[in-house]
Parts: structure tokens; C-alpha cells; sequence
């Protein structure tokens, strides 16, 4: 079986796992494409849109099934993605963090 393939049927695999708890499973997507040693560039682009279609996906489940609340919506979604840009910047080390 084509190495990519595989990748794909577990990446989907992962998806449906995480799905059933309401994740998105980025750190998933990572590991997969860790142990499949994909190039790390690719990697995180490719994780980075996995888990934004995942959630996405799940948001819009959600959405439709419950009428999900768009102000309580903005008021998690801001502050998780000013969080998630800091986060971004910081560079661990073995010393510890760096900006």
C-alpha cells in the first residue's frame, strides 16, 4: 500500500476518533505525519488545515443541531485565537522558553 494512502486512512481514522469527543486532533494530525516522516514544513501547513476543517466541521455540527449561541461563540473564539498567535511565537528550548 502507497505510504501516503496509509497516512490518509489514519489521519481519517484519528479524525473520527477525536470527532466523537467534540476535538479537532491537531496534535494527532502531528504525530501521524511524525511517525510517517513527512517534512516538517508540510507538516505543520498540512496539521494546521486538518484541524481548522475538523473544527470547522464540528462548529457547524453543532451549529445546526443546537443552535449554538454566536455570542458565547465570539466570546471563547477571540480569546482562544489571540492565545493560540501568542503560543505560536514562543520558542522552547532546553533552557526553557524563548521570544
Amino acid at each position: 500500500m502507497d505510504r501516503n494512502v496509509l497516512v490518509a486512512a489514519v489521519i481519517g481514522c484519528v479524525s473520527l476518533l477525536y470527532a466523537t469527543v467534540g476535538q479537532a486532533g491537531g496534535t494527532a494530525f502531528l504525530a501521524v505525519m511524525a511517525f510517517a516522516a513527512f517534512p516538517a514544513v508540510k507538516m505543520r501547513a498540512t496539521a494546521l488545515f486538518l484541524n481548522i476543517v475538523a473544527a470547522g466541521y464540528a462548529t457547524w455540527h453543532v451549529h445546526c443541531k443546537t443552535g449554538l449561541d454566536r455570542k458565547m461563540l465570539l466570546q471563547i473564539t477571540v480569546p482562544s485565537l489571540l492565545a493560540a498567535f501568542v503560543g505560536g511565537l514562543l520558542k522552547l528550548d532546553g533552557r526553557g522558553i524563548l521570544f
